[in-house]
């Protein structure tokens, strides 16, 4: 049996392969048929690798990504883009007016308590300095030089207000205004050299007052309306959590 380290290892050769032919696709060099393929390929190492033992080596969650098949006919502007090295975990774009306090600043703002929460599935830091978050609308943030993410760490952008708690150790930053569309967005993560990192899109289940999540953590799609997922006991939200309350990682 071919042991799980080098699984792991043929796992992120095939996910560079997979980002890189995400992008010909894009550029119609890519066939629908081949690219659905090679995510059928890498979905296949996923479920090998999840079924290891849990007494064999270790394998990182970034060995643990999943992707979906695209439909028969390519879109202009693809709603759906993974990368390897981060992902979009947790939407919030409809604070509840009661308890929607996500920021702990002690006061509901429909604006500052939106957020969106970032992982960096890599084991070594992730530099993410002049990066830029958009919507469907506009340009909405711009990481600034020197937002560097530890191995498998949070990151929380908050509209705004002045975030007050530990968030599990995330790295904390507002943007003074995400204005998420509460009927329905695309978030998109563009690099510093202008290329499409990933893209996430969801629609009228956005605007229940409460975030939408990943389910299970890091992996799961499409995404969960967040208090009706049981680990989460009810939770409208986990800005830098997982579902059940507890911390990604032990970070700096």
């Amino acid at each position: 049996m071919i042991a799980a380290d080098r699984l792991g290892e043929e796992l992120k050769a095939l996910g560079e392969r997979l980002t890189c032919d995400s992008e010909k696709r894009q550029q119609g060099s890519l066939e629908d048929a081949v690219f659905n393929q090679i995510i059928q390929a890498f979905n296949v190492f996923i479920s090998f690798v999840t079924l290891t033992p849990q007494n064999s080596t270790t394998v990182f969650p970034i060995e643990t990504l999943t992707m979906t098949s695209v439909p028969p006919t390519p879109s202009s502007t693809p709603e759906f883009i993974e990368d390897v090295q981060i992902v979009l975990n947790e939407i919030h774009a409809d604070p509840d007016p009661v308890n929607g306090d996500a920021n702990g600043d002690g006061e509901v703002n429909n604006d500052d308590d939106e957020f969106l929460e970032l992982i960096n599935l890599l084991d070594t830091d992730l530099d993410i300095s002049d990066w830029e978050i958009s919507d469907a609308v506009r340009s909405r943030f711009i990481f600034p030089a020197g937002t560097v993410l530890s191995p498998y760490c949070p990151l929380i952008v908050f509209g705004g207000g002045s975030p007050e708690g530990d968030f599990g150790g995330s790295l904390v930053l507002t943007a003074g205004s995400l204005a998420l569309n509460n009927a329905g967005d695309t978030i998109s993560l563009w690099d510093e050299e202008g290329y499409l990192r990933l893209r996430l899109s969801y629609g009228s289940e956005g605007g229940l007052n409460q975030s939408l999540t990943r389910n299970p953590d890091l992996i799961g799609y499409p995404l969960w309306v967040h208090s009706e997922i049981p680990p989460a006991e009810n939770r409208l939200y986990s800005p830098g959590l997982k579902l059940n309350g507890e911390v990604f990682e032990i970070c700096p």
